[in-house]
């Protein structure tokens, strides 16, 4: 699947301006913007499909696009951007260049939780010909851990509100070898088990 576009965004943050606040022993609301726009920017390095981790981490729909269906019957479609919620519609361009929805009775989802979901025919199911095209089909899922920040895995987040501390901290250009350094590797540390393999 590629051709990603998210269609919708998460209503909130995976951590709130008073968490960040609390992380860096603030008590004053002078810079309640800046924080919360570094928060935004801490989750875009880690979330979505131009995130390091490949996952979605809260709820939020994406559309991707295949040239076409599997030329093997037994073959399914993966799902990237886990963990999957749901899968609203797979659209597709018949042969003769009318666009059709696939019934969801023709197809099931599967879902591993914190793997890529995979969408598999149901028994005694083919899949549709499509024209020969670029984008014949087009799937559109939600996927993410939930819709409040607490749904998103405990490291994550605090991966989110060190990168938050550092940067309010070193608002400028800081040397190699020093916290900068540190800060990779404590944020490594916290992400490396949720991180995706590149998605193929």
């Amino acid at each position: 699947m590629y051709g990603l576009v998210r269609t919708a965004a998460p209503t909130t943050t995976p951590v709130t301006t008073a968490e960040a606040k609390a992380q860096l022993r603030i008590d004053h609301n002078d810079d309640d913007a800046f924080i919360a726009a570094l928060i935004d920017v801490a989750t875009n390095h880690v979330d979505g499909w131009s995130g390091v981790l490949g996952r979605a981490l809260l709820t939020q729909t994406w559309r991707g696009h295949l040239d076409a269906f599997p030329d093997d019957d037994r073959d399914g479609i993966d799902v990237p951007l886990p963990p999957l919620q749901s899968v609203s519609s797979i659209a597709y361009i018949d042969r003769d260049g009318a666009t059709q929805t696939l019934n969801s009775a023709r197809y099931r989802v599967l879902d591993s939780g914190t793997e890529r979901g995979r969408i598999v025919l149901a028994f005694g199911e083919t899949w549709p010909q499509t024209r020969d095209q670029e984008q014949a089909v087009t799937t559109t899922f939600v996927a993410g851990y939930g819709d409040a920040a607490s749904d998103v895995p405990q490291a994550i987040r605090q991966a989110i509100l060190l990168m938050v501390s550092h940067w309010y901290e070193h608002r400028g250009i800081v040397e190699m070898g020093t916290v900068s350094d540190e800060l990779a590797l404590g944020v490594r540390a916290l992400t490396d088990p949720f991180r995706m393999v590149a998605f193929q």
